[in-house]
């Protein structure tokens, strides 16, 4: 099933209908502030990276099971 995934990304990349991001040092050190700023919430180091990217791409809208993305203004999209 993962691999049947990768394939999925592969294809939507080549298709131009899917942008893999690069954690970059940039984004790394803003998953951290964001990670140190909600420390009394649940939250990983993950969903702070996904938050992260959000905002350096500017996206609003996520197709997600993760409430937490509306604590950042993310609108969740059911698919």
């Amino acid at each position: 099933m993962a691999v049947r995934f990768l394939e999925l990304v592969e294809t939507g990349e080549r298709a131009g209908v899917l942008q893999v991001a690069a954690i970059t040092p940039a984004v790394f050190r803003a998953a951290i502030a964001l990670f140190r700023q909600y420390d009394t919430v649940v939250l990983s180091l993950t969903d702070c990276t996904n938050f992260a990217i959000c905002e350096q791409y500017r996206i609003a809208e996520a197709s997600a099971f993760d409430q937490h993305f509306s604590m950042r203004g993310i609108v969740l999209c059911v698919l």
